[in-house]
């Protein structure tokens, strides 16, 4: 069964691919002392009195993303006056933040935007987000710990059982810390848990993924590459795209102390006809990649499109000794040897919706690699009478040639294969990959649980 897609096209993770950052680090307009409020967000816990607090490895990795409803006290204020403080020691200091500003179809844009009302432009209101990361909160700060700053507000978060506390200040300093770091020049991301090659020019070609944990220098790279295949007939011609005559050419990047966003153009090109477009960012933060993707097929063309279909998914490279578990496999696992069993084949092919909607990897050192396919994304889609069938696609054959691709093999592939195209509609999708170190004997279920999870907040 498939699920329905409600108006764009949210896709990636590719374990790959994320972009939805636009970060300017700038505070907002004045707001009186007097006006200061208490903010609370709750995620479900009782409070923590420590000096330190002690985050899990989830928490520690979770970023939080604050909106205009849970911020009213920000509401309408510019951007440029506000910084994030929390207390690290005996002392309030700067942590890195960023706001994001978004237009009505999912995309991050910074500054004057075709389309946006430059009233928008800076100002924390409708779709935006203030964006920090969760281990950087603190314990409770201590009336001393206030003075000579001007206070906007505090803002307290009860995660699960753990309380802490950031603050709002007007005209405060910028932290200078940096959590991811894109290179316009080599197209390199250096995030917290991996380093990611791709083409400063095309987001679709990817090469080494490095684990920051792998202590051998010359360690293979834990991806082969992402893999983009159209399939179908037009005009009664067969069609066959992939990689290497997909245009995705990187227009602009948004980054951010947080998080860091790629944007790309998009265009699936047939006998001179670009049959397929498509706006596309990549948001990147410590441990993930999301990919968002709004894309459309012209009426006028898509009458002549028979059969199409899309896979979308990451190819490791010699991954032997991992294993691959599912949303819906339970406490089954699937070994990576390079052959394809009857239960793997099984596998393949399983629809997408709300209970099948992860995939995890495992390789035998620990490292995982987890592909989410963002379900609730669909609640954007602009259509209720859009349709699109989204199924499970798997390869363990050390055999398998499927070029463009580094190496030969799917060792193993694992994403999803989208059936059909929208008529003269913008579909979006999302797919979410993950890279994780240790996972601490929690399973991808368990894990996403505790990462997704979204505080409740009350002023």
């Amino acid at each position: 069964m498939g699920f329905k897609f409600k108006g764009l096209f949210s896709f990636l993770n590719y374990g790959v691919l994320s972009a939805m950052l636009m970060a300017s680090s700038v505070g907002f307009a004045s707001v009186d002392q007097k006006d200061a409020g208490s903010i609370e967000v709750n995620a479900g816990g009782a409070s923590n009195t420590q000096d330190i607090i002690n985050f899990s490895k989830v928490q520690k990795e979770k970023v939080i993303t604050l909106t205009v409803d849970q911020l009213k006290v920000l509401a309408e204020q510019p951007f440029s006056d506000v910084t994030v403080y929390a207390m690290e020691g005996q002392k309030l200091v700067p942590i890195p933040f960023q706001f994001e500003e978004y237009s009505d179809l999912g995309f991050l844009y910074q500054g004057p935007t075709k389309g946006i009302d430059p009233a928008d432009v800076g100002v924390f209101n409708k779709d935006d987000l203030l964006v920090f990361m969760l281990g950087d909160s603190g314990i409770e700060a201590e009336q001393a710990a206030l003075a000579g700053l001007d206070l906007i507000s505090k803002v307290q978060i009860n995660d699960y059982d753990v309380t802490s506390y950031i603050y709002l200040i007007r005209n405060g300093e910028i932290s200078d810390k940096q959590y991811v770091v894109y290179d316009l020049e080599t197209g390199v991301i250096n995030a917290r848990s991996a380093k990611i090659h791709m083409n400063p020019k095309d987001l679709l070609d990817w090469g080494d993924v490095l684990p920051v944990g792998y202590n051998n220098a010359d360690a293979p790279s834990i991806l082969d590459s992402i893999k983009v295949r159209i399939r179908g007939s037009f005009m009664n011609i067969p069609l066959k795209l992939d990689n290497d005559n997909l245009e995705a050419k990187l227009k602009n990047v948004y980054s951010g102390p947080v998080r860091v966003t790629l944007d790309a153009e998009f265009r699936a090109v047939i006998l001179r006809i670009p049959v397929i477009r498509a706006h596309a960012q990549v948001h990147m933060d410590v441990h993930s990649a999301n990919l968002y993707v709004n894309m459309s097929t012209p009426k006028s063309y898509s009458k002549y499109l028979k059969d199409p279909y899309i896979i979308v998914a990451i190819d490791g490279n010699a991954l032997y000794g991992g294993f691959v578990k599912t949303s819906v496999s339970g406490d089954q696992s699937f070994a990576v040897d390079g052959k394809m069993d009857e239960s793997e084949l099984a596998l393949s092919g399983i629809p997408i919706d709300e209970d099948v909607s992860w995939i995890w990897l495992s390789s035998k050192e620990d490292f995982n690699i987890i592909g989410q396919f963002d379900v609730l994304a669909q609640d954007v889609l602009i259509d209720d009478d859009v349709y699109t069938d989204v199924s499970v696609y798997y390869r363990d054959d050390k055999s398998l040639e499927d070029k463009p691709e580094r190496f030969v093999g799917a060792l193993p592939s694992l994403g999803y294969r989208i059936n059909g195209m929208p008529e003269n509609e913008s579909t979006a999708i999302s797919y979410k990959v993950l890279f994780i170190e240790n996972m601490n004997s929690l399973g991808a279920g368990e894990y996403l649980k505790q990462l997704d999870s979204k505080p409740e907040i009350i002023m």
